[in-house]
């Protein structure tokens, strides 16, 4: 760490400064994954990697390991434009049991099939501020006994574990360093080996990895700067942010609460996993602390400055090259591909 920062003070190179700062944050975050570790048995298992590093290098290598595989797979990128509508089916119900009842699939198998059974599970709202879908209001107002008392606007199906883990084979892989080791095999060095059995495929769309939530504050999920940490209380969390403008962006613009408890609109579909939850949290904190959500951020804009043939980049080549790996796995995905 120390030969990083004499390195950081005496260069003058853009790039070279580049580099180095993004040692950095290989190093915090594999810090940052110690600290927040999700399980004893991930806490152990930090113990062990950092212990095995002799060099800064080491130390270096670690952090990207984490970052490029398993890290930057829960920072959802923006997928190539397609044809995309927030209208939901419109059967003709007599009330919102006979909606819930309609629109539910009890095993989706794909992304479309979850949103609108996780939209009948959380009431046909938005789980943050209770906002409900815009085109259930439209579609079904006669539904509702004061229409005047609610808002409406657009929301959509969150995976609290990303679709992308499916890009990954699952295949054990004893050695995590290993070029072909994967999410797979670190969910299970973290204390995670159900994950395999229950996310899997179409697993990925169980009623247990998703949420409803409004456009505008799914753009804070997807970058790692909203998350939920659970209470002493079953299925009641508390709201977190990265802080500053994205708080009062989530607090005040989007009117989100400061806890969230989830509820069904039937004893028998499964709420939001806690165990799910928590590895996100997790993960959002290391993201935010070590400087790695900046640094999705930059990736994001340079991978768009580089489509549009103008770049003016500081990211490598390889970086710009995964993000659009991860973005072709959820254009694929989203259109069924």
């Amino acid at each position: 760490m120390q030969k990083i920062m004499r390195e950081i003070s005496s260069e003058t190179n853009r790039k070279t400064l580049d580099k180095l700062d993004k040692d950095l944050m290989h190093v915090r975050i594999t810090g940052y994954l110690l600290v927040h570790a999700p399980t004893d048995t991930a806490l152990a298992h930090m113990v062990r990697s950092i212990h095995s590093c002799k060099t800064d290098e080491d130390l270096v290598e670690t952090g990207r390991f984490f970052d490029e595989n398993f890290l930057r797979w829960f920072r959802k990128f923006p997928v190539p434009t397609y044809k995309w509508s927030h209208d939901v089916s419109r059967p003709s119900c007599n009330n919102t049991q006979e909606l819930v009842k309609a629109m539910l699939v009890h095993t989706p198998q794909n992304h479309s099939q979850a949103k609108q059974s996780a939209l009948a599970r959380d009431n046909f709202r938005c789980v943050f501020t209770g906002a409900i879908n815009q085109g259930i209001f439209i579609n079904h107002y006669a539904l509702f006994s004061d229409p005047s008392e609610f808002e409406a606007d657009v929301t959509e199906c969150c995976h609290v574990i990303p679709e992308g883990i499916n890009s990954f084979s699952v295949r054990e892989v004893d050695d995590e360093m290993s070029s072909s080791a994967n999410v797979w095999t670190i969910f299970r060095h973290l204390g995670y080996p159900n994950f395999v059995d229950e996310l899997v495929g179409a697993g990925v769309y169980s009623l247990t990895n998703t949420l409803t939530m409004k456009v505008r504050l799914r753009l804070h999920f997807d970058r790692l700067t909203l998350w939920l940490d659970a209470t002493n209380i079953p299925n009641r969390y508390k709201v977190c942010t990265a802080g500053g403008a994205i708080a009062e962006t989530i607090f005040h613009h989007a009117k989100a609460r400061e806890f969230v408890e989830f509820t069904s609109t039937d004893a028998s579909l499964a709420l939001p996993s806690a165990e799910y939850l928590a590895l996100r949290a997790a993960c959002c904190r290391v993201a935010i602390l070590s400087g790695a959500a900046d640094w999705y951020n930059k990736l994001e804009k340079d991978a768009e400055e580089l489509e549009l043939g103008t770049p003016n980049a500081s990211s490598t080549f390889a970086d710009i090259l995964t993000t659009r790996l991860i973005q072709l796995g959820d254009f694929r995905r989203s259109v069924g591909v």
